[in-house]
């Protein structure tokens, strides 16, 4: 990869990171992209999966990387507001995300070493009020520990509370 050894160097992600783009770059999508962009040729708006996971995996990794990398390639990747859209669409619903645990998993296979994290757990004051999401067809505010699929009780949530793994 030609920018892997540039963003190591401008110190904007670890030589794992880098490892990791890597593995993730190079998609026949992206390549596709850099052409249409070369000949002047106006590039499809949708994104396929290989891209959108480079995309976000970048961003995390560093958001001065992917402006970097989006910079150098004539804005072949999406503006950071679309991938801002994309992390929307994760599960938030009270209870342990599906997309922690694989990232758990993930991380736990790959490491040679033992994982030493740590768990922050805080509570925040939220306003009372219940919202109807018209998507899921669903009431939201009221007090749901995470058992049971609808909310656990009548009453309004005044307070919520986080769990966080660094």
């Amino acid at each position: 990869m030609i920018f892997k050894d540039e963003l190591k160097q401008k110190n904007f992600v670890s030589h794992e990171s880098a490892i990791l783009l890597e593995e993730c770059a190079g998609s026949p999508e992206f390549l596709s992209r850099q052409i249409f962009k070369h000949r002047g040729e106006p590039c499809p708006r949708k994104y396929g999966e290989d891209i959108r996971k480079f995309d976000l995996t970048l961003n995390f990794l560093s958001p001065k990387a992917y402006k970097f990398v989006r910079t150098t390639y004539n804005d072949c990747l999406p503006h950071p507001r679309t991938l801002t859209k994309w992390y929307q669409s994760v599960d938030a619903e009270p209870g342990f995300t599906t997309e922690a645990f694989k990232t758990l998993k993930i991380k736990a296979q790959n490491s040679p070493r033992p994982i030493i994290c740590t768990l922050v757990i805080d509570e925040m004051a939220i306003r009372k009020g219940l919202y109807w999401d018209n998507s899921s067809k669903k009431f939201y505010g009221r007090i749901n520990t995470g058992i049971m699929e609808e909310s656990d009780s009548t009453e309004e949530a005044s307070e919520c509370f986080v769990m966080l793994r660094l």
